[in-house]
């Protein structure tokens, strides 16, 4: 019977991303018709959404850079740690964070763009950075995303974390356990650095989860600002039985910026 499942599963995970993928070219041709071309998001000159000129120039990593062995900031300090690492003050439960860009420059446009501006087809791009390095760091490790908070998917229609998986999930065939659940309804945004650190209980295991507990879990999420959301994620994962959770974020937002 549980081969039957999983079979039914992966069906409805390839037919839901193939519908996803073919509704998103729908949405560009349309708005490409409306606006009369489909100019690169970044430079505004050739007729694509984000020119490969633009793409690789966003997202050039620089060579030799040194990361905080805990948080995976990029440190100038010559350490192993950076300050707030060194002196235990943001995760215990989370083993190790790996944030691969800086929130800065045109990476925070396309950010904005794909978030705040609903430019889903973003997704796509931003899928290829996550397998490759999780395919570098992290493979075969169970995916688990940071839950949308209560109602946004009912009043906006989608959530970025959830139109990553789903992309990972079809496209690149990961693994993916839909552990947790969101309990309030208040937007990163709008809380200060304190509220984020002490603001309380915001996640619990998904009672409707029935699958093996995994012993690793890798969780996903947009942007590291101060590391709360992931470290509440982490404690509520072993709490359930993980031994080790990672986490692999697409930005972290540099300190003079938080």
């Amino acid at each position: 019977m549980k081969p039957f499942y999983n079979f039914l599963k992966n069906a409805k995970v390839q037919f839901d991303f193939a519908l996803f993928s073919f509704a998103m070219q729908k949405l560009r041709r349309l708005a490409a018709f409306l606006l009369g071309s489909e100019n690169c998001a970044v430079c505004k000159k050739q007729n694509v959404f984000l020119c490969n000129s633009c793409f690789c120039k966003t997202f050039a990593l620089a060579k030799n850079v040194r990361r905080c062995k805990k948080c995976g900031r990029i440190l100038n300090n010559g350490k192993n740690y950076c300050v707030d690492c060194a002196g235990g003050n943001i995760f215990s439960a989370l083993d190790l964070a790996l944030p691969v860009f800086a929130y800065t420059g045109n990476r925070k446009k396309l950010l904005q763009l794909w978030k705040m501006e609903q430019n889903r087809q973003l997704v796509f791009y931003f899928a290829r950075f996550f397998y490759k390095y999780y395919a570098k760091y992290f493979n075969s490790i169970v995916l688990v995303g940071v839950p949308p908070r209560p109602g946004k998917i009912f009043n906006q229609g989608w959530d970025q974390i959830d139109d990553l998986v789903l992309v990972l999930q079809g496209k690149y065939k990961l693994q993916f356990a839909k552990m947790l659940l969101r309990t309030d309804g208040l937007q990163q945004k709008y809380r200060s650095r304190d509220q984020r650190i002490n603001g309380g209980a915001r996640y619990k295991l998904n009672p409707r989860y029935k699958g093996t507990i995994p012993k690793k879990v890798l969780l996903i999420d947009d942007v590291l600002t101060t590391g709360a959301t992931l470290e509440e994620c982490a404690e509520v994962l072993k709490s359930a039985g993980v031994e080790q959770v990672f986490a692999l974020t697409l930005f972290f937002v540099p300190k003079a910026e938080k």
